[in-house]
């Protein structure tokens, strides 16, 4: 590499008029924290592969290879103008919150460009290619599999287009209903009965998404915090309207961990006809226990206090304050979510009974964690960085005997953890 041992510091880094390629990994790894592509419109296979990249000028870039900016997690922001292709799992493991991708955008490629993108909150597309859309391959894998970071991105983004594509991505996007806000007025409040204000955002069909709330001075907080379902709104001439909550901004909770009284929260009931929860699920009071939501609720379901999407297929949430030592995934579970166990300081043993898909952070600080049992022959998937970060008691990785060696090679970014992997006693 030409720049090994190169230290940039916080100098901005130009390639210059004369450089049109960058060839594969030319920045894996380095120091560079800001860069300039000047006349740059093509770069290989894992070209910027650099956790410590901050910015990136790219403005006449056309073709993106392989897992360019894989692992470019202070990575906030990129817009490229210019881009036609991307060439699959583009974005990966980044810490992009904001995307604008420009009107020649024609191919994604492989797929899978936002996997692993928690922080992720908006994707502007410009194109006029009515298949970026139609397919909804930005999110999918290279094989077609809607994997979980699909529901972990449909959760926390915000798809903006040109108007006249909006049916084709949202009817579509990604195989599913695609939550796109349309947001007709901001900033409204409400008064609860019992002093709470709510703040909130009317979208599209009488919905709203709920923004933040503020406690009264002086008010006693229970075991058990239940949001809203309904608000509704009376209008200077006494007429009114009733909106359904179906959207809870991001961090919401927030403005519960950060009241005094907090620790006394251990269950929380959500709205019945939420829809979409942004990153909600990674900022629950460490005290809670038990999420709770009505049966008739169409996107989620909670059972014994743990949530999963409503088909339960996607473990989405064990929170933090549950105290017991040992949990069995339910058989139907496919996957379990970005961050699912994380903060969880009790449990011991999970055992799981199929195969399937571990993403990353899920058991992030899960310190007293001993023993992942995982008895499909298949072996399971495990995609991201950190899943067992923090898993100090973590001392083996129980599979079937004849999956030994499928398993570390499912877990061959992870040297430590491979290494616990051990045969299920007969």
């Amino acid at each position: 590499n030409a720049y090994a041992g190169v230290s940039f510091g916080d100098t901005v880094f130009n390639t210059g008029p004369y450089v049109t390629y960058i060839s594969s990994t030319t920045f894996q790894g380095l120091s560079v924290k800001h860069l300039e592509l000047e006349n740059v419109i093509s770069v290989g296979d894992a070209a910027f592969s650099n956790r410590g990249l901050v910015t990136v000028v790219a403005n006449k870039l056309e073709t993106v290879g392989y897992t360019a900016f894989q692992h470019c997690t202070s990575l906030e922001s990129i817009n490229l103008p210019a881009v036609k292709s991307l060439g699959g799992w583009t974005f990966w493991d980044t810490g992009l919150k904001t995307v604008v991708l420009g009107e020649n955008l024609t191919s994604a490629g492989r797929g899978g460009d936002f996997a692993d993108c928690p922080h992720l909150t908006s994707v502007t597309l410009l194109t006029d290619t009515p298949a970026v859309y139609k397919d909804g391959r930005l999110f999918y894998d290279y094989v077609g599999y809607p994997n979980q970071y699909v529901t972990t991105v449909e959760e926390n983004v915000t798809l903006v287009v040109k108007a006249k594509y909006v049916d084709d991505a949202s009817a579509y996007w990604a195989g599913t209903e695609f939550p796109l806000k349309e947001v007709v007025s901001y900033e409204s409040r409400y008064t609860a009965p019992d002093g709470i204000e709510y703040y909130y955002n009317v979208l599209s069909d009488n919905k709203i998404e709920l923004t933040h709330f503020v406690l009264p001075d002086g008010y006693v907080m229970g075991n058990t915090f239940t949001l809203p379902s309904q608000i509704t709104k009376v209008f200077e001439d006494f007429t009114h309207k009733t909106y359904t909550i179906t959207q809870l901004h991001n961090n919401l909770f927030y403005d519960i961990t950060e009241y005094s009284g907090a620790a006394a929260v251990d269950t929380i009931v959500l709205p019945s006809g939420i829809e979409v929860l942004n990153d909600n699920i990674s900022v629950m009071p460490d005290t809670v226990k038990n999420i709770v939501i009505d049966d008739s609720n169409t996107v989620y379901r909670t059972v014994n206090g743990v949530l999963y999407s409503e088909d339960m297929t996607t473990l989405l949430y064990y929170p933090a304050g549950k105290t017991d030592e040992e949990f069995a995934v339910p058989n139907t579970v496919i996957a379990i979510a970005y961050g699912a166990f994380s903060g969880n300081t009790s449990i011991k043993r999970i055992t799981a009974n199929t195969k399937i898909t571990v993403v990353g952070n899920a058991f992030n600080g899960c310190a007293a964690l001993e023993s992942l049992t995982l008895t499909s022959v298949d072996a399971c998937r495990f995609i991201g960085a950190d899943i067992f970060e923090g898993c100090g008691s973590l001392i083996a990785i129980y599979v079937p005997e004849s999956s030994i060696e499928a398993y570390k090679g499912a877990l061959m970014f992870d040297f430590a953890i491979r290494d616990m992997v051990t045969a299920i006693a007969p």
